[in-house]
């Protein structure tokens, strides 16, 4: 007869967040006012997480709570100017540089049309899509099952992890999208390595800013394309 020992228990994480991040996973959540950090300022938010523990080892973890707990710096102060840019368009493309205050619609132009991406990050140059969203220009192509996260505080590079920041070899750049396209998760730079992914079918693990994001992403089949 084995005995399993089952123990739940609550673990809080404290997390500093900037505008731009915290402004992303207020998005998420309802709890968090979307208009309480301002830019310049940083947000302290504490991520509360339930726990099972099976014989000592945690098997299960949930995400309950996310709260702002305090805000600290000085919001700046922004002038705006408006600019007239004039765009090329060359067999159905659009050159449109991503802007870096662009948040969860990055438009990696493609036909003219711009593509939603979960990543928040900025390629240093414009990445071409074709009218089915894959990049034109890219030296390999992986396809496999990848995963979701949400929870860690660093990555074994030292970096914060935000959509963006995915676990496959170091500084990889690449762009990602699932196989039947319903799905983009866009620009992308390795910034762990993820062992585990090296002996299962999983090709890569996705961060998302929430468990809620993470349970809706699932398990599923994408395409990595590696960006020249």
């Amino acid at each position: 007869i084995c005995i399993d020992s089952v123990v739940f228990d609550t673990v809080t994480k404290t997390e500093e967040l900037n505008y731009k991040e915290y402004t992303e996973l207020a998005k998420s959540n309802d709890d968090l006012d979307g208009n309480a950090v301002k830019e310049g300022q940083t947000g302290v938010v504490v991520h509360v997480y339930k726990n099972k523990l099976v014989n000592g080892k945690v098997e299960e973890s949930e995400l309950i709570e996310q709260k702002l707990e305090k805000v600290t710096g000085t919001p700046t102060t922004t002038t705006t100017t408006t600019t007239t840019t004039t765009t090329t368009a060359t067999k159905k493309q659009t050159a449109t540089k991503a802007s870096s205050n662009t948040s969860n619609a990055v438009a990696y132009a493609s036909s003219g049309k711009s593509v939603s991406c979960t990543s928040v990050l900025t390629p240093d140059e414009t990445i071409l899509l074709d009218e089915n969203g894959v990049p034109l220009n890219y030296s390999k192509k992986i396809t496999g099952k990848a995963t979701a996260y949400c929870t860690g505080s660093r990555t074994s590079t030292g970096v914060t992890p935000k959509p963006g920041y995915i676990e496959i070899p170091y500084g990889t750049k690449m762009f990602i999208r699932s196989s039947d396209g319903s799905y983009t998760y866009g620009y992308a730079i390795a910034a762990d390595t993820g062992g585990f992914v090296h002996n299962s079918s999983t090709v890569a693990d996705l961060y998302m800013y929430s468990y809620s994001d993470c349970i809706n992403f699932g398990r599923r089949n994408i395409e990595i394309y590696i960006l020249n």
